[in-house]
């Protein structure tokens, strides 16, 4: 459907999608919280580095499974023992950033 502008002749095209609020989204979707549902899965976004997926590949292949099986087996694995415990070690770093100008007094 279009709409016709007061200072043009011509239909100007309607963004529906500009209509559709995120209340509307998570009514449609299903979608109450971060992440969507993937199956019996909740699906998230995690970054990992380049090794640490040649791993997860290579374990998946050996062991004849999905990565993304392979990767929820590790991620159960490390939630496992930090239940039973372990702690990985940290490092305190000191973040020094600037203040704006306009906020000098």
């Amino acid at each position: 459907m279009s709409k016709a502008t007061r200072n043009s002749r011509f239909s100007q095209p309607r963004d529906e999608l500009a209509e559709v609020t995120p209340a509307v989204v998570r009514r449609a979707t299903g979608r109450k919280g971060k992440g969507m549902q993937a199956g019996q899965y909740i699906r998230r976004q995690f970054t990992f580095y380049p090794e640490t997926l040649k791993d997860i590949e290579a374990f998946a292949e050996e062991l004849g499974v999905a990565e993304a099986e392979m990767a929820r087996w590790c991620m159960e694995r490390g939630l496992k023992a930090l239940h039973d415990g372990e702690r990985p070690r940290t490092v305190s770093i000191e973040k020094v950033t600037l203040v704006r100008p306009t906020q000098i007094p």
